[in-house]
């Protein structure tokens, strides 16, 4: 028989994905709409439904055994618990991103409600039109799924927390390559560092030539030459912490799209830090044009490998220094 080698399978994101479906029990599944029903009252919540739900459709769902609130949103209960618009929007199939894009639907406020767990008192003026704008969509799912049951409901609303968490988890690893990116560059610079906070390092190199690193969302971090408003762009750095090949070109092509921004903003140097293991690196760089140099994640991550000694004589150069914090 073939001796077959099987590579060890992580669990680490199985056991994220659990520890946020445990956390959306809590907040934005049924059970915590179990709990808001509880505390707010049938009565409460039935006089909105009569209000904002057509009487036939209400009708429909006692027939099937299930309340109107298990499929439509109504005021009593967002105001008590503002997470289960989640549970809401997920029933439409509509994840975070979709649901507060502004070109698109542009109910990012009531996203920031669902994730804070706060209603402004704009908000909360304007309960009965949110509600509203849900209830017509879920009365056409209803009147299309006819016949069906509790676990349905709550199996659409799983349907769209899946790919949520996935996201919420690459958002995760993304924010942890960039801090430990920024942690590097603060090795690095710490002999010229003239002041230090977790959102801005000031640097000045024994010519006098002064640069603030800054953490930043496009790009992950930048680099600028001079001080406060006196400033100039210098390095814009992209960086892509996920390790999952078959989504890896197309971090490439995000890194590319910040990059082209970057340069019309003035960055002469823009540079894309991201895994490349398994990957054919010419492909990674075909895929982000723009980026002048593209260095191995886990090398700078680490400190330590050829990209990270390639990451240092670079910067050495562009800011005029023979030597730096961490010349490993």
């Amino acid at each position: 028989m073939t001796n077959l080698r099987f590579k060890p399978i992580p669990a680490d994101l199985a056991i994220d994905l659990y520890t946020g479906l445990v956390n959306a029990r809590r907040t934005k599944l049924q059970p915590a709409l179990n709990a808001a029903v509880k505390a707010v009252g049938v009565a409460a919540i039935d006089q909105d439904l009569q209000r904002l739900v057509p009487a036939g459709v209400l009708t429909h769902l006692a027939s099937l055994g299930l309340r109107g609130e298990r499929v439509f949103p109504v005021p009593a209960i967002i105001k008590h618990a503002p997470p289960l618009i989640g549970y809401y929007r997920m029933l439409l199939g509509l994840s975070q991103k979709e649901f507060g894009q502004s070109q698109r639907l542009g109910y990012a406020a009531w996203v920031n409600a669902e994730r804070t767990g706060r209603l402004s008192p704009d908000l909360i003026g304007a309960l009965d039109q949110f509600c509203s704008a849900l209830i017509n969509p879920l009365v056409q799912l209803v009147t299309v799924m006819n016949q069906f049951d509790d676990r349905d409901l709550s199996d659409l609303s799983l349907l769209t927390l899946g790919p949520t968490l996935q996201g919420g988890r690459n958002t995760v690893i993304g924010s942890r390559a960039a801090a430990e990116v920024f942690q590097a560059l603060r090795s690095l610079v710490a002999p010229f560092t003239v002041f230090d906070s977790p959102r801005l390092i000031r640097f000045q190199t024994p010519s006098g030539r002064n640069f603030e690193l800054i953490p930043a969302s496009d790009p992950d971090i930048a680099i600028d030459e001079g001080i406060g408003k006196q400033t100039a762009p210098l390095i814009a750095i992209e960086i892509k912490g996920g390790k999952d090949i078959s989504n890896a070109y197309n971090r490439a092509g995000e890194a590319e799209k910040s990059h082209i921004s970057a340069k019309l903003r003035g960055y002469n140097h823009r540079w894309t830090i991201i895994h490349m293991s398994g990957l054919d690196r010419r492909r990674v760089c075909q895929k982000t044009p723009s980026s002048t140099e593209v260095f191995e994640a886990a090398d700078i991550i680490q400190q330590s490998g050829g990209d990270w000694m390639k990451f240092q004589q670079k910067l050495k150069r562009i800011i005029g220094v023979g030597k730096l914090g961490n010349p490993a």
